[in-house]
C-alpha cells in the first residue's frame, strides 16, 4: 500500500518535473527533442 501512495505522488509531480527540465534546458539553449530533427 506504501508504494502505491509513493507512485502516485511521483506521478502527480512528473509534469512540474518536466517543466522545470525544459526552462533548465532553455535557459543552455538546448530544446528536448531537436537532437532528432
Amino acid at each position: 500500500m506504501r508504494s502505491l501512495i509513493f507512485i502516485s505522488q511521483v506521478q502527480a509531480r512528473i509534469p512540474e518535473f518536466i517543466e522545470k527540465m525544459d526552462e533548465a534546458l532553455k535557459e543552455i539553449g538546448f530544446t528536448f527533442g531537436e537532437q532528432w530533427r
